[in-house]
């Protein structure tokens, strides 16, 4: 029974010098920070959109979330092709004439948003559509079938033999 009574007068001073040396956590507030990051996107389009076409979303990853977000255009390649929304981060069509595969088969852009930590590049590959004028499969496009864009016809720009007579 000694051994039980030193035992519990053991206990009970360890325990009282263990919660007297605790700080209060009352005192310390602790402040989670909202780290904003801006992530890359890389997409491909048939080329010749329309101007005001969503092509894209430009996305953020938050730490702790809820921050109120606004996109810009940091740059652009060719400039003035794209826009974006500043609430959103869509972005969309400004000028369908500089998304011509055969002038600019690639749009580039950096994104950045108020208070992230990095920018985000934003890179659009033009898929070449078929277009009356193209030079592909050996030739010069003249006709394209009005139902099957996939299919049509093509003049040589060269004479192909000497010996035919038209």
């Amino acid at each position: 029974m000694k051994n039980f009574k030193t035992f519990l007068s053991t206990a009970f001073i360890a325990t009282s010098i263990f919660l007297a040396s605790c700080g209060s956590d009352d005192d310390a507030v602790i402040v989670a920070s909202n780290e904003i990051s801006v992530q890359d996107l890389v997409l491909a389009i048939d080329e010749n959109p329309t101007n005001g076409q969503v092509v894209g979303m430009a996305t953020t990853t938050q730490t702790v979330g809820g921050g109120t977000m606004v996109f810009s255009i940091a740059s652009q390649t060719p400039t003035g092709a794209l826009s974006i929304d500043a609430s959103t981060g869509e972005l969309t069509v400004v000028d369908a004439l500089l998304f011509d595969y055969e002038t600019n088969p690639e749009i580039t852009a950096t994104v950045s948003v108020d208070g992230a930590v990095n920018t985000g590049a934003i890179t659009i590959n033009l898929n070449n559509v078929n277009e009356i004028g193209d030079f592909n499969y050996g030739g010069v496009v003249f006709w394209i079938d009005p139902t099957d864009s996939s299919k049509g016809l093509v003049c040589a720009v060269n004479d192909q033999s000497t010996t035919i007579v038209w």
